[in-house]
């Protein structure tokens, strides 16, 4: 409604002319453009994350056919290894239970009543590890390049 009104004072203020003999039939003929100027909008919004799950999926068939060389997949193996050790053992566990092929809806419940936290406490936790295993892996491969003379 407040749209409706600023609109019409706008044009008001910069000097166009209402030329309906009732006013009401102007704001009410403004607020339907409006309403369907939203429609379009929340239409355009609603493809959007759909272009997105479209591109995030190529982006990543574009990284596991980088990822296909079996060097490369050897020493990122090598370097998750390495990055799980350093982790400490409730870290681990945690991560393998919340992952695991057995992970479900009810399973991450009880996860999270065994360690006397919410689900969205226990979510942040494993996001959290998983981000801090990410940021170690792609360390350790960075380093391996460099190691072996390699660039990136």
């Amino acid at each position: 409604m407040d749209a409706t009104f600023d609109r019409v004072a706008r044009k008001v203020d910069e000097g166009a002319g209402v030329w309906a003999q009732d006013p009401y039939s102007y704001l009410h003929g403004v607020a339907l453009r409006i309403a369907q100027e939203q429609g379009r909008l929340a239409a355009r919004e609603r493809a959007l994350p759909q272009a997105a799950l479209e591109a995030r999926a190529a982006a990543a068939h574009e990284e596991a056919r980088r990822e296909a060389s079996p060097a490369l997949s050897e020493g990122r193996l090598r370097c998750l290894d390495e990055c799980l050790a350093a982790l400490p053992a409730e870290a681990r566990e945690l991560l393998r239970r919340y992952h695991g092929a057995e992970a479900r809806i009810a399973d991450r419940r009880r996860q999270a009543q065994a360690l006397g936290i919410s689900g969205t406490a226990l979510r942040l936790r494993a996001f959290r590890l998983r981000g801090a295993l990410v940021q170690c892996v792609a360390d350790c491969c960075r380093r391996t390049e460099t190691e072996d003379g390699r660039t990136t």
